[in-house]
């Protein structure tokens, strides 16, 4: 909330506190169960949220991420219809002021909301991180799980023009700084001719393992990091589950680039650059004119990635 002022939050509070106090003198007139005691239920538990963490508090441990998710739609439910209503009264009257004050304390609720979810996004990453973990990122991530289940969807082929396309800006980086070191390339090149055919695997394997060893030799967690990227990104070939090892170390290669205090926003938008270049690939790759490997061309062979993640819900069921 280090964009806002402490009077801006206090006001903030005010308002958010006055609001409350309506809402719960409004509540007992409507029947539980129907739709307007349902509503300003819902809006309760969000101002309630907001208002703590505008004061300074944390929903750590007490609302899940999805709780979060779902405040954000009573506090913009609020903002839209106080600025329909503010529309009906003049600039610098007192219902235009009232409605003013009120909208400035939504959009401060909004914001304290949408940075608390970013936070709880990303709490196993700032954990590896304080362990000094190799990989910063898994299957559990909480920031990747919507990409996770897009990729369950897709066709081996598809993942592999995914994880290739994806894969050419850590080779561009880490290019930049060892442009005498030609093995990630190299991997990316025969990974390349494998898909189409062109290769065996052995070959492919040979340069594929020695992009990670690259990153053993450097002695460099960043731009090691993305040796393993792009090893991951050859090995999809092979099988689906290498992708996320592009997605995992990579973003891991981000968090050491920018800091724990800076690396929520980029990673956020190398999530979204990921997902919409799997959209991409999803709708074009079987439009392109592509020669491809025969153990590609069978969709009759189940999406391993999805096949890994109904053996881990039947083994975390089994616990239970």
């Amino acid at each position: 909330m280090e964009k806002f002022k402490e009077e801006e939050l206090e006001e903030a509070l005010r308002v958010v506190d006055s609001t409350i106090s309506k809402c719960e003198k409004m509540q007992p007139k409507f029947a539980e169960g129907t739709s307007q005691h349902t509503l300003l239920k819902s809006r309760l538990k969000a101002l309630y949220i907001s208002k703590s963490l505008i004061a300074g508090g944390s929903s750590a441990n007490k609302y899940s991420n999805e709780e979060l998710k779902e405040t954000l739609r009573p506090i913009s439910s609020i903002i839209s219809k106080c600025e329909k209503a503010q529309l009906k009264f003049e600039e610098g009257t007192a219902h235009h002021s009232r409605f003013e004050k009120m909208i400035k304390a939504m959009h401060i609720s909004r914001a304290s909301i949408e940075d608390e979810i970013k936070k709880s996004m990303f709490a196993d990453v700032e954990t590896k991180l304080k362990k000094r973990n190799e990989i910063l990122f898994s299957r559990d991530s909480q920031c990747l799980q919507e990409l996770i289940k897009l990729i369950q969807l897709q066709k081996h082929r598809t993942m592999v023009m995914w994880a290739l396309d994806c894969a050419k800006m850590p080779l561009k980086q880490f290019e930049e700084k060892y442009p005498q070191e030609r093995r990630p390339r190299t991997c990316l090149e025969v990974s390349e001719e494998w898909a189409r055919g062109k290769v065996k695997m052995p070959a492919a394997k040979k340069a594929i393992l020695d992009a990670h060893a690259v990153a053993k030799e450097i002695n460099d967690r960043e731009y090691g990091a993305l040796c393993h990227a792009i090893g991951h990104a050859g090995g999809t070939v092979h099988v689906e589950t290498h992708a996320l090892g592009l997605v995992f170390y990579e973003l891991t290669a981000m968090v050491l680039r920018y800091g724990k205090e800076s690396f929520r926003e980029p990673v956020t938008e190398k999530i979204e650059y990921y997902t919409n270049r799997l959209l991409y690939w999803q709708e074009n790759t079987d439009k392109l004119d592509r020669e491809w490997a025969g153990f590609l061309l069978d969709d009759s062979r189940p999406n391993k990635e999805k096949l890994l993640n109904e053996k881990r819900m039947a083994k975390e069921k089994s616990r239970h």
